[in-house]
């Protein structure tokens, strides 16, 4: 479970990427000198990650349980956001040598379903390069803390319904995936928002 224990931290399943190039094998994604050591291919990887996270989320975070690991100072994002070494931002770049340094998503949680973050995370990385993007500047570390950052969706719902709208990542994704696995998503919402749970039966049965 993402989240097992509610005065505890939640677990999370940080996602490490990197790209190399056809030729040679070399690290892509790296450049000596350049802003957080990232080259101009690593930049659109990390910007496409950034453009989708709001539709992506619903695959990195898939449950009601997810969600509630989303706490800040607990090394889980809470916005869209990227910065060096930033344990608290969306993408976190990672430093060390040249032929070492990639990316870390930290939204990912205990319950994703790895096989789908890693499509989510190489779909949306990739459409970025497609698409020529660029960069915006890192957030002000601690990035959980920078207020100029949209927030990642705070609910399952909304998540979802920005996958369902996001055509670019439906296509690389498959509509019929989306469609089965929205549908199988929202299944799983009515059925919690039909159990009553021990803190209602706590908090209400007797009090009113």
């Amino acid at each position: 479970m993402s989240k097992p224990f509610g005065d505890s931290a939640g677990c999370g399943a940080h996602t490490h990427l990197s790209l190399v190039r056809l030729e040679g094998g070399k690290n892509a994604m790296s450049e000596d000198g350049a802003e957080a050591g990232l080259s101009k291919v690593g930049r659109q990887f990390i910007a496409g990650q950034l453009r989708h996270a709001p539709s992506t989320y619903a695959l990195l975070a898939p449950t009601v349980n997810c969600l509630k690991r989303r706490r800040r100072h607990t090394f889980s994002p809470t916005n869209v956001s990227w910065g060096p070494e930033d344990r608290s931002a969306f993408v976190r770049v990672k430093g060390g040598s040249t032929e070492s340094r990639h990316i870390e998503n930290r939204a990912p949680s205990g319950l994703s379903n790895p096989y789908l973050v890693g499509a989510a995370l190489l779909a949306s990385g990739m459409l970025g390069i497609v698409d020529k993007l660029d960069l915006e500047p890192p957030a002000h570390a601690p990035a959980e803390e920078d207020e100029s950052k949209p927030k990642l969706p705070t609910t399952l719902e909304e998540s979802l319904s920005n996958l369902e709208s996001d055509e670019r990542i439906t296509e690389m994704l498959g509509a019929e995936f989306v469609t089965a696995y929205t549908v199988m998503r929202r299944y799983e919402l009515q059925r919690f928002a039909d159990h009553v749970t021990d803190w209602e039966l706590q908090e209400y049965l007797e009090i009113y």
